[in-house]
């Protein structure tokens, strides 16, 4: 994700920057290629909306799970498993 890897590709295109690559995504001539694979650079801005929502709806389970077991599981281990102290509780949540 960072510059480090700087180099060019074919057609003297900058291979570096992850970032660079998905702002260019869909700029350009629908010939043009991208210099690390040979995908074709024609991205639809849905396909890129859907791989958005995608990934914004798995965060948001996930979240939604930890959230619930930050919650809870405290309170469990405190009325059922007297051993376990708040260490153990926040070794387990990291």
């Amino acid at each position: 994700m960072t510059d480090y890897n700087k180099g060019r590709g074919e057609g003297g295109q900058e291979t570096g920057s992850f970032f660079k690559k998905v702002k260019n995504m869909g700029q350009g001539d629908g010939g043009a290629k991208v210099a690390t694979g040979g995908v074709a650079n024609d991205v639809d801005a849905s396909e890129k909306r859907k791989t958005l929502l995608a990934l914004l709806l798995a965060l948001g389970i996930l979240q939604t799970l930890y959230m619930n077991l930050a919650a809870f599981f405290p309170i469990y281990t405190k009325d059922h498993y007297i051993w376990v102290d708040s260490s153990k509780v926040g070794l387990v949540l990291a």
